[in-house]
């Protein structure tokens, strides 16, 4: 963040991982806006929870319509300049 700037607009998604990390994961990306006033949280992990059936078997990554979830909730957190 050092590096960019505060000048630029940073995304940071939550994940969905049944794994020891998950939880610490998201926990840092929640709270980097409190540091970092140019960063929007997107939150993949509340919008897949009750999805499951959007992701394949392993229940990480997404099926088609899944990504679709994924790259709307993407989209819908850009700045309008550019989408």
């Amino acid at each position: 963040m050092t590096t960019i700037g505060p000048s630029r607009k940073v995304l940071l998604l939550t994940v969905y991982a049944r794994r020891s990390w998950q939880d610490a994961v998201n926990m840092t990306v929640r709270a980097a806006p409190l540091e970092w006033p140019n960063v929007t949280v997107v939150d993949w992990h509340d919008a897949i929870a009750h999805r499951q059936s959007l992701l394949w078997t392993d229940r990480v990554h997404p099926r088609p319509q899944g990504a679709r979830l994924y790259a709307k909730l993407v989209t819908a957190a850009l700045p309008a300049s550019v989408r």
